[in-house]
């Protein structure tokens, strides 16, 4: 009798299941026409398309962000390596002409005011600070900027050993008024101790180059 109870009620249940979900479709159908129920599926449909598009745009955008600012990066990198190796060129190729004047006689070592007017004419040129040159006999030229960024031309002579006469010149480099002497022994600085050592052109250590322009300096010695 139990069984039997349970089997009524089953299969009343079911069918009033079946029931309901017939009422609940009809109702659907009598609210939603086949016309709406096209249109949003075919709006689900095309705003699903538009948001992976939009993914995929962002994405893409943020790949190409990445890829510009790196490229930036390198090209960034190229132009300070390539500017820092023509600035460091022109110190050398400065040295390289000197050299070639003296040994075809067109550059007298003895004379120091000429020496130190085209030193002072290179400077300008190749846009270096300072030039200088010395031999072991006690003379030293030097001439550019100086301290308190003076454009000068420094002279040591023989009769005057390590004493600086720094000239005030015009602007064809000819020698002024001296505007101050001060005692300078260019034999201990690294620009002139380190190539004597190693026999060879050479960079020379940072420094701090005192007296003449009283700065952070690194030379290319010959």
């Amino acid at each position: 009798m139990l069984k039997i109870l349970v089997h009524n009620l089953i299969k009343r249940g079911v069918c009033f299941w079946r029931r309901q979900r017939s009422n609940y479709v009809q109702s659907l159908s009598g609210k939603i026409s086949l016309c709406s129920f096209l249109v949003i599926f075919f709006v689900l449909q095309i705003s699903t398309v538009m948001l992976l598009l939009i993914l995929v745009t962002v994405w893409n955008g943020h790949r190409a962000s990445y890829n510009l600012a790196g490229n930036l990066h390198k090209e960034i990198i190229n132009n300070v390596t390539n500017l820092l190796e023509n600035y460091l060129r022109q110190p050398l190729l400065i040295n390289q002409m000197n050299y070639n004047a003296v040994k075809l006689g067109l550059l007298d070592l003895s004379d120091l005011e000429t020496i130190g007017r085209l030193f002072l004419k290179q400077s300008q040129i190749f846009d270096v600070s300072y030039i200088n040159f010395a031999n072991e006999a006690g003379e030293f030229v030097g001439a550019g900027i100086t301290a308190k960024n003076n454009i000068s031309i420094d002279i040591t002579n023989r009769s005057h050993p390590q004493i600086i006469y720094e000239y005030a010149v015009d602007s064809e480099g000819n020698l002024g008024d001296i505007r101050r002497t001060y005692t300078y022994n260019y034999k201990t600085e690294y620009w002139y101790t380190q190539p004597i050592k190693a026999g060879k052109a050479i960079w020379s250590d940072i420094y701090v180059c005192d007296g003449i322009t009283n700065a952070l300096a690194i030379s290319a010695s010959y």
